[in-house]
């Protein structure tokens, strides 16, 4: 099942992205000289260059060539690199993550989806483990206001380690909130934003006060569910999958969702969260496509970076981040739910 939203708010959600991301950057410059600029994004951009696995770049523990993909430093010794590194994921990941989140979500609890009956007729709960910028919060919300006609209040529950993550996510979720108001077409997602309560914890992880160990079938109790969106690297398999687990032997949950790059990495953990949750249904979309254009607005941003603040030498290294265009999916990836 390929779900891909409305291009309407794949604009609104580009266009936020983008002004966030263009504040967030001359808030970061203010008082910084043109080279420690260029220093600033030389570290992030080769933090995130980890992501891909590049052996040119990825240097392991003494000095060696590392050529999987590894978990970048979101948590350093400086916080300022912490944001630095933040935004620049931002402005090539979010378009994606929203879009993934909106997809999982989708095929869990859209009308026809297969999963759960009824998956919209209830109050809704989401603790988002690894939430990252919030992508989980947009996807969410989007699926919910295109497929349900009423708007009881839904709460999700935001974790994440890194602040410099939740604080930039929580920027975006404020202007995206006034810019989908001014879109009379989204009206029906903008009354679900307007119902959403949203809670941020990067501290140690912790179940909701109000997940009391009730039968989810039970009337008046919300879907609970736990999301866990591209959130694997080969540094965290064991604290992620204690954590899930954790998670999901304590509570009675409605669904759990996790979305993978389909690795051999990733492979490994799903198989241990299957041990958990053995006796549910499971549902794969390991061909996952979303939008054939891209992010425009975001791509205009990251071009204007580049083309301020970067020298060719460094440019050529890096240049998958700072000049292609800024796009809507993963081309493939795996969702399970159960």
């Amino acid at each position: 099942m390929t779900v891909m939203f409305d291009r309407n708010i794949a604009r609104v959600v580009d266009l936020t992205i983008s002004e966030v991301g263009r504040a967030e950057f001359d808030r970061l410059s203010t008082g910084l000289d043109v080279d420690e600029i260029r220093n600033k994004i030389s570290y992030a951009l080769n933090q995130l260059d980890r992501l891909s696995g590049n052996p040119k770049f990825v240097v392991g523990p003494g000095g060696q060539m590392n050529p999987l993909p590894s978990m970048p430093d979101y948590l350093s010794d400086d916080p300022t690199n912490d944001q630095w590194l933040a935004l620049f994921y931002m402005l090539w990941y979010q378009p994606r993550q929203v879009l993934l989140a909106y997809h999982a979500f989708s095929s869990l609890l859209a009308p026809g989806s297969g999963s759960r009956p009824h998956g919209y007729d209830r109050p809704i709960e989401v603790l988002d483990y690894g939430c990252g910028t919030l992508a989980g919060l947009f996807g969410l919300t989007i699926s919910l206001g295109e497929h349900r006609d009423q708007s009881p209040t839904f709460r999700v529950f935001n974790h994440d380690t890194s602040k410099a993550m939740i604080a930039l996510g929580r920027k975006l979720w404020t202007v995206f909130k006034n810019k989908i108001k001014t879109d009379n077409t989204l009206y029906s997602i903008a009354k679900v934003v307007d119902a959403t309560r949203a809670a941020f914890n990067s501290t140690q992880l912790a179940l909701p006060s109000s997940w009391q160990n009730r039968p989810v079938e039970q009337i008046g109790v919300p879907a609970r569910i736990v999301s866990a969106f591209h959130c694997l690297y080969k540094e965290n398999i064991r604290v992620v999958s204690s954590d899930l687990e954790f998670l999901l032997s304590s509570i009675d949950l409605y669904a759990f969702v996790l979305t993978a790059s389909g690795s051999q990495r990733d492979d490994q953990l799903l198989s241990q969260v299957l041990t958990v949750r053995r006796t549910a249904p499971i549902h794969w979309n390991s061909n996952y496509l979303g939008y054939d254009d891209y992010a425009f607005e975001t791509t205009s941003l990251r071009r204007w970076i580049r083309e301020q603040y970067t020298d060719l030498t460094y440019v050529n290294q890096n240049e998958h981040f700072l000049r292609q265009r800024v796009p809507w999916s993963y081309g493939v990836a795996k969702v399970l739910v159960c």
